[in-house]
C-alpha cells in the first residue's frame, strides 16, 4: 500500500465509509449549499477563537477591486441602462471577504472515497472571477455543470429593509436590491437517477431538503445506499433518510481554509456571488 492509498484508507475509516458496504460511490456536489457551510464558524481547529479580520471560506472566487459607490461619481460617470435604473451602496457595509480557495482541497478529499465527482453551482457572466470557479471546477472534477444566474428584483421597504447591505438599485418604480437564484434541483436529480445503474451509493454534499423525494427514490426504487455530506442547517426528515451522515464539520480541516478578511472602504459593496437554495438572506 503506498502513501496515497493509505490516507484513502484512513479517511474512509474516519468517515465511516467501508468499501463493502458502501461499494461504488458517485458524488454530487450542490455548491452553493456547501458554499455556506462554515461562513458563521467562529473557531478555528484548535478551539481557539478566530480573529476578526479571519474567517473559514470553501469559496474559490478571488474578489476582484471595488467599484466606487454611485455617489462619489460624477454624474455623468453614475451607472445606468436602457431602463434608467440607478445603482448606490448602502453606508452599513459590512466587511467583506478576500477568499482564494482552491477546489482541489474540496476534490482530493471526494477523490478518496468516491469513484467519480459532478459539481453544480451557477455563474455570473459579468464577473471573471465567477467564470474563472468553473474553469476551476472543470478542471478538479469530473463534470461540473453550471448555468447563468438568474437575478430577481426584489423592491424594498423602506421599514422591512432599513439593514439591507446589497447593492441599491432605482428605476422608474422605485428602489430595489437583485437577488441572484440559482437552483440546480432538477439538474443534479436527472444525472443521480439517470446514472443510478453505474453506482451502488450516492453521495449528496448538501443539506436542503428539496433533495429529500431524490433520495426516499434512490433507496425505494433502485435500492442504493445514501451517504448525506451536510451542514447543521439540514432537516431531520433528509438525514434520517440516509444509510450515512456526515457533519460538514467532520470534513472542515480537508475541505475548508481560513482566510482574512477585507475591511469595506468607502464605496465597497457586498459581492455576494451565486446562490442555489435561496439561503442567503436579504
Amino acid at each position: 500500500m503506498d502513501f496515497e492509498d493509505f490516507k484513502n484508507e484512513r479517511l474512509r475509516e474516519e468517515l465511516e465509509i467501508g468499501k463493502e458496504k458502501f461499494g461504488r460511490i458517485f458524488c454530487f456536489l450542490d455548491f452553493g449549499n456547501i458554499n455556506h457551510w462554515f461562513e458563521k464558524d467562529q473557531r478555528n481547529l484548535d478551539g481557539a477563537a478566530l480573529s476578526v479580520d479571519e474567517k473559514w471560506s470553501v469559496d474559490s472566487r478571488n474578489k476582484p477591486p471595488a467599484k466606487p459607490a454611485t455617489s462619489d461619481m460624477p454624474k455623468n460617470q453614475q451607472p445606468t441602462n436602457r431602463f434608467n435604473e440607478r445603482s448606490s451602496y448602502p453606508t452599513n457595509k459590512p466587511p467583506t471577504k478576500s477568499v482564494v480557495v482552491d477546489l482541489e482541497r474540496l476534490s482530493t478529499t471526494i477523490s478518496r472515497f468516491s469513484n467519480r465527482s459532478y459539481f453544480y453551482y451557477g455563474f455570473d457572466a459579468g464577473k471573471s472571477a465567477s467564470l474563472h470557479l468553473i474553469v476551476k471546477a472543470r478542471k478538479f472534477f469530473h463534470v461540473a455543470v453550471t448555468k447563468p444566474i438568474q437575478w430577481i428584483k426584489h423592491r424594498l421597504d423602506p421599514v422591512k429593509d432599513a439593514n439591507n447591505l446589497r447593492l441599491i438599485n432605482e428605476d422608474s418604480s422605485g428602489r430595489f436590491i437583485r437577488i441572484p437564484k440559482c437552483n440546480f434541483d432538477v439538474e443534479l436529480s436527472i444525472d443521480a437517477i439517470r446514472l443510478s445503474e453505474n453506482y451502488d451509493t450516492v453521495c449528496l454534499f448538501s443539506g436542503d431538503n428539496d433533495f429529500l423525494a431524490l433520495l426516499r427514490f434512490l433507496k425505494e426504487k433502485r435500492n442504493k445506499k445514501v451517504i448525506l455530506v451536510h451542514d447543521g442547517h439540514t432537516r431531520t426528515e433528509l438525514k434520517a433518510g440516509a444509510d450515512l451522515t456526515v457533519s460538514a464539520q467532520r470534513i472542515k480541516k480537508y475541505i475548508a481554509i481560513i482566510k482574512k478578511t477585507q475591511r469595506a472602504q468607502s464605496g465597497e459593496g457586498l459581492d455576494i456571488g451565486p446562490v442555489s437554495t435561496g439561503r442567503m438572506p436579504l
